[in-house]
């Protein structure tokens, strides 16, 4: 008796580990995720700046990536429970019979649940919940970003002993700052450096410009930056 109920076990808790799996994958992928993107959208408008900046900000991104990460898990477990499910009805048989047709039905449709959370991941996940931000808000970000390049020039003075190898390139952190600045305006800044100073520029919209250097200068200005005397390479002052 005890072997005729072995795989009936077997299928039984296999089935179930499939269910619960497949579960917390859709829910994360389909529950989490999605339903981040619909609410944004929702609220979007209503939404305060401060809000918004952090939904746009890389820690957000990185919770999200997790959740995804955490849901892709889960939805292979219970694609793989289900297919071992489906394999045990198909060679641990009693007589040429399934050990019941309800549970080769349940099998097939956990592993239906795992490969469609698995589907939400690789269609959803290439654009994950970015609120836009609108125009006023774009410019206090960017700005944010500047400012905060301006003070990882002092500490690459610090390090380095001068500005020479100020860019985007000199790090994570800058690259980051530099990616942040490009995906909202659609231009990395333009910096220019040597051992004695910078400047570091970007143009916020037709008219103005955005600007700081190593004399701590920080200026919005409608003066292109590139003009000769300025931010041009040779000389690396802000237009005042």
């Amino acid at each position: 008796m005890n072997d005729l109920n072995q795989p009936k076990m077997e299928i039984s808790k296999l089935t179930r580990i499939s269910f619960i799996c497949a579960s917390i994958g859709i829910i994360l992928v389909w529950g989490i995720f999605l339903g981040s993107v619909l609410l944004l959208n929702i609220l979007e408008n209503v939404l305060s700046s401060e809000v918004l900046e952090f939904l746009n900000s890389q820690t957000f991104e990185a919770v999200m990536f997790y959740v995804l990460l955490v849901g892709l898990v889960f939805s292979v477990l219970g694609l793989f429970s289900g297919i071992a499910s489906i394999i045990f009805h198909l060679f641990k048989r009693k007589g040429g019979k399934f050990f019941g047709r309800g549970k080769l039905i349940k099998s097939f449709l956990m592993s239906a649940l795992s490969l469609f959370a698995l589907f939400g991941i690789f269609v959803i996940s290439p654009n994950p919940p970015h609120p836009s931000l609108s125009k006023e808000q774009i410019k206090p970000r960017v700005e944010s970003a500047m400012a905060q390049i301006r003070a990882k020039a002092e500490i690459i003075k610090d390090r380095e002993g001068g500005y020479a190898l100020l860019s985007c390139d000199y790090d994570q952190e800058m690259w980051n700052l530099c990616d942040d600045i490009e995906e909202h305006i659609g231009s990395k800044p333009t910096i220019h450096s040597n051992k004695e100073a910078y400047c570091a520029y970007i143009q916020l919209d037709s008219r103005e410009y955005y600007c700081v250097d190593s004399t701590l200068g920080v200026k919005r200005t409608t003066i292109n930056p590139a003009g000769v005397n300025y931010c041009d390479g040779i000389t690396f002052t802000c237009p005042r």
